[in-house]
């Protein structure tokens, strides 16, 4: 399970009384201390703590938080403003189930996986593919909506208005930020929050005989198919929330190094990657 989507995340303040409430998540979650006097010896709150999968604890640099948090918004790195909003973030990640469905990109190797489930095990696989396959593509036309309309209306206000300071371009690249987590948290943890014991169930769409080869050919042929759409087609919602999220991160990027981070910033860090696969490898031009 991957308990922080390999995010980098940043605990601003951890009171003295809630140290043993962190080292035991940590203990729980099989996450080393990196720097147990830290938790252990010093009686003191504690402020801008860093957790990652690998280390939990230790000072985290102003200097990188500044850069990374507060002018980049790198996508590597997010914040728990204290360890009540750490808890509640473990508490829905712990439900995390892995579905292969999902994490395995290879339409071949996923099939031979089907083939290999029971016929009880097959239809538990076929509707809880259905929810999540529904779930992507009506979160995509939601998020579609939401773009097309109230976030493109309220830039097109602010341009009506003749808004055309820094604050207000920063409050739609705030907006845009937002959104951009928003998907983050869709695709790495609300899918995997689909359970199987909460699937709808359809028990018209498929034979009653239990075990009837013409209803496993019908669902191993559905899950192929729907596999193959779901990871590759141009259709997919699944598809179209991480272009999307790919976009939004580079239209931030491009706005926020120009005009926030160049200069103050090299434009060789690795957050501005999306930028430079745009074909600007040595610099953005001002245009």
């Amino acid at each position: 399970m991957k308990l922080f989507n390999n995010r980098l995340y940043v605990i601003l303040h951890i009171k003295q009384k809630e140290k043993a409430e962190v080292v035991k998540l940590a203990e729980d979650h099989n996450l080393p201390l990196m720097y147990p006097d830290i938790f252990l010896k010093e009686k003191s709150d504690l402020c801008q703590i860093c957790i990652d999968d690998g280390h939990l604890g230790g000072h985290l640099m102003s200097m990188i938080c500044a850069y990374e948090i507060s002018c980049l918004r790198n996508k590597s790195y997010r914040l728990f403003k204290n360890v009540k909003e750490l808890k509640e973030y473990v508490k829905i990640a712990d439900q995390r189930e892995e579905h292969y469905f999902v994490s395995e990109e290879s339409t071949e190797y996923y099939y031979n996986y089907v083939k290999t489930l029971s016929f009880d095990a097959l239809k538990e696989e076929y509707f809880l593919v259905k929810n999540i396959v529904d779930y992507t593509d009506s979160y995509f036309l939601a998020t579609k909506d939401f773009i097309e309309k109230t976030l493109s209306n309220s830039i097109k206000r602010s341009i009506a208005k003749n808004e055309d300071t820094l604050d207000a371009v920063y409050k739609q690249l705030n907006k845009i930020v937002k959104i951009r987590n928003e998907l983050d948290d869709v695709i790495n943890t609300n899918i995997y929050l689909i359970n199987r014991g909460n699937c709808r169930k359809e028990p018209n769409s498929i034979s009653d005989a239990n075990n009837n080869n013409v209803s496993q050919m019908r669902m191993r042929f559905y899950l192929k198919r729907i596999h193959s759409y779901f990871h590759s087609s141009e259709r997919s919602g699944f598809f179209y929330l991480n272009v999307i999220n790919q976009n939004l991160d580079t239209i931030f990027n491009v706005f926020n190094y120009k005009l926030k981070a160049e200069g103050t910033i090299s434009y060789k860090h690795k957050v501005f990657d999306t930028v430079r696969k745009l074909g600007y490898s040595e610099h953005l031009p001002s245009y």
